[in-house]
């Protein structure tokens, strides 16, 4: 996911993420996120441009990796090493 395919919406309960899904992926419907996420987000990214890989078509995570497969494993092993830890 690419940070143009984010967007920052106000609402009641405070911001929160709209993410409207591009074509491409396996779904189609849009996502809405919990107000939190908006405060991560904008950490999140503020950090990235801070590095030069927070503009619009850089990837959300492991911007730095341009090899999309193995970005992919990357996290998805950072993910089950964190689960190994909390299960201990």
């Amino acid at each position: 996911m690419k940070h143009k395919h984010i967007e920052i919406r106000s609402g009641a309960r405070g911001d929160c993420l709209y993410m409207p899904i591009p074509k491409n992926k396996k779904h189609d419907k849009p996502i809405t996120s919990l107000p939190r996420a908006a405060y991560y987000y904008r950490c999140l990214r503020a950090y990235q441009e801070k590095r030069g890989l927070g503009g619009d078509d850089h990837y959300l995570f492991v911007p730095d990796m341009e090899n999309r497969t193995y970005a992919y494993r990357y996290l998805t092993r950072q993910f089950d090493l964190l689960l190994e830890a909390i299960a201990e």
